[in-house]
């Protein structure tokens, strides 16, 4: 049976609503911070840039990307936050990061997760022009955009790197109806991440 189409920070790709967008990146920060909506900002950021630049190159035929419009969203988070964040992060040394949170605080940095909402049209394979709408999330040492780069900036839920933001592996992401079900009657141990993960992909299967 056809999957449908559904929101979630795992870079499966397909359209997705503007609405559904917003309520899921909501999901995401009232978890870390205090929740709000997102804000229309006068400038383009680096993090616009990145943004951009990375889905761009994801496009079927990226000449034809139109930005819409673009909304930018801040939320500060604590040291403990941060810490949390970038020990999740794949062969992520533990002691590295304490070391860089120590700095951190030495310097008075104030860690925030960054979110860019971008609405565009672009050609896709079959030549008709479509409105999508993709989302970009940085985890900022001192609230700033100005180090986000492609590999570090989470477009619509993984980075070029293939780490995702729900922390699950980017091999159960690209998973098939059929291999799901396989791997679950194989009944293999997996981390919560990926375990629910490959519940959510067995229950849009069916």
């Amino acid at each position: 049976m056809k999957r449908a189409p559904e929101l979630r920070f795992n870079g499966r790709g397909g359209a997705m609503s503007r609405n559904a967008l917003i309520a899921g990146v909501a999901v995401l920060f009232c978890g870390a911070a205090a929740c709000g909506l997102y804000i229309w900002e006068p400038w383009q950021s680096n993090l616009v840039k990145v943004c951009e630049r990375t889905l761009k190159a994801s496009l079927k035929a990226p000449s034809s990307y139109r930005r819409i419009s673009v909304q930018e969203r801040k939320i500060d988070i604590s040291l403990a936050q941060w810490r949390a964040a970038k020990a999740k992060e794949p062969a992520r040394n533990i002691r590295a990061v304490y070391d860089e949170s120590a700095r951190m605080k030495e310097r008075g940095d104030s860690p925030a997760w960054l979110a860019a909402l971008l609405e565009y049209e672009a050609i896709n394979s079959f030549g008709a022009s479509l409105r999508s709408t993709a989302e970009c999330v940085y985890l900022s040492q001192d609230g700033s955009p100005r180090h986000a780069s492609p590999l570090n900036t989470f477009l619509n839920g993984e980075t070029l790197l293939g780490q995702r933001l729900d922390g699950a592996s980017a091999e159960m992401s690209r998973m098939s109806c059929r291999e799901a079900e396989q791997f679950e009657r194989e009944n293999k141990i997996l981390d919560a991440p990926d375990r629910r993960l490959l519940n959510r992909i067995i229950e849009e299967c069916r």
